[in-house]
């Protein structure tokens, strides 16, 4: 064999080994992305189907039950992985973390500490404990192949698929509820997703196209149609951000969008835009006035110590107070409640002066605020608020270290 045909031979047994592991790395990459919206896709269903709940109607058309069932089995399925993911993240960096991980495992140190002293719901503010540090952990695990260009393009395939199967259900539910949720159980919950939604689809689209413009005004007009005055907040929020994010181009495009949608979408949809717009009934609908009324002297009996994590269902009956800050107050007593939320925002401080490359990402982090003020979002686990925030902390992680320069 002459020299050229061996070396010919040995540059092509490179160039097969090194195809090889790009088509390794390539499969290796989306595998991980396919499994990280899967679980963003699961946590949305873990909300779907009819419980006889009082307040909630039942749509005409929905998920069956067990739809929501296996979801929230396979949530919790996740989560014993991610503990383990955890254990050999922290073997692997030698038991060092990143400083942003640790504000909201912080947050629910001293609720689990009460929950354990007083033998009430041990197993929720443990997992809060755990969950938000080995949660946010597995999703950078699952994105760790993956630029951070890669994971938004399917995250907006995500959303695309996810407006399309929520259109559906709002379609065949319209005009039986006077307030429409798509698939989800919980309007406020919907509204919520729509929000996280929004968000993840236009970080990294600084020039707005007509198709854009398609997703946002669609995005509005479901928003309008849940009701909800927190998704409502929350999503003129991130609309303020994303003005101010974009390329001077699109801000004019984006004011004009605004001057023909804004008016289509109420006068199309008046009923639902109207009530998302009464921002001062928040804090007495949907039950809201006699839960606090409720609670209150509860808190005033016991505001050190609380009554306990089972104090909603047993002396105010309900399970949900429609606030986290109400509800942390009642079950933990005030100092707690005081401690746990100013980590929170010593959180959010912090997220403030983070470097990033695509800002809208602390958009949702700043929102939780917002969100704690109508409803429990803070006391769930196998929710799609508590999936999408660890979602866009570990976002905020690794777009942190791409703009250092360092391999995420």
């Amino acid at each position: 064999m002459d020299l050229f045909s061996m070396r010919s031979m040995q540059f092509s047994e490179h160039t097969v080994i090194h195809s090889g592991i790009r088509r390794d790395g390539m499969v290796t990459r989306s595998t991980r992305l396919v499994l990280l919206y899967a679980v963003v896709s699961v946590s949305t269903l873990a909300l779907s189907g009819h419980v006889a709940e009082e307040g909630i109607p039942r749509p005409l058309i929905y998920l069956p039950n067990h739809v929501a069932g296996l979801a929230s089995v396979s949530l919790y399925l996740f989560f014993v992985l991610a503990q383990f993911l955890l254990v050999l993240w922290l073997v692997r960096n030698g038991f060092r973390v990143t400083s942003l991980l640790l504000f909201l495992p912080a947050m629910y140190f001293l609720p689990a500490v009460h929950a354990v002293a007083v033998g009430e719901d041990q197993l929720r503010y443990l997992s809060l404990f755990l969950l938000y540090l080995a949660v946010p952990v597995s999703f950078l695990y699952l994105m760790q192949y993956s630029t951070m260009q890669q994971v938004l393009s399917a995250g907006r395939v995500f959303v695309i698929v996810y407006l399309a199967v929520s259109t559906i259900f709002v379609a065949l539910n319209f005009g039986s509820m006077n307030r429409l949720a798509g698939f989800q159980l919980n309007p406020n919950g919907f509204g919520m997703i729509l929000f996280f939604s929004a968000v993840l689809f236009f970080t990294g689209r600084r020039r707005l196209k007509i198709f854009d413009f398609m997703i946002l005004f669609f995005i509005a007009g479901l928003v309008a149609l849940t009701g909800s005055r927190a998704a409502m907040a929350s999503f003129l929020f991130f609309c303020s951000f994303m003005f101010f994010y974009s390329s001077s181009i699109s801000k004019g495009k984006i004011l004009i969008f605004l001057a023909i949608a804004v008016p289509i979408i109420s006068v199309s949809f008046f009923e639902y835009f109207e009530r998302a717009l009464r921002f001062t009934d928040s804090f007495t609908d949907s039950g809201r006035g006699v839960f606090r009324d409720a609670a209150i002297p509860l808190i005033s009996q016991q505001p050190l110590l609380g009554q306990g994590a089972d104090a909603p269902r047993k002396y105010v009956g309900t399970g949900n107070l429609h606030s986290s800050y109400l509800r942390f107050a009642l079950m933990f007593g005030l100092p707690v409640t005081v401690i746990s939320y100013s980590i929170l925002f010593a959180f959010l401080i912090r997220v403030s002066f983070i470097q990033i490359n695509h800002s809208l990402i602390k958009v949702p982090l700043f929102a939780m605020p917002i969100l704690f003020l109508g409803e429990d979002f803070a006391v769930g686990i196998a929710t799609p608020f508590f999936v999408f925030i660890c979602f866009f902390i570990a976002l905020l992680v690794k777009d942190n270290k791409e703009t250092k320069g360092i391999v995420a």
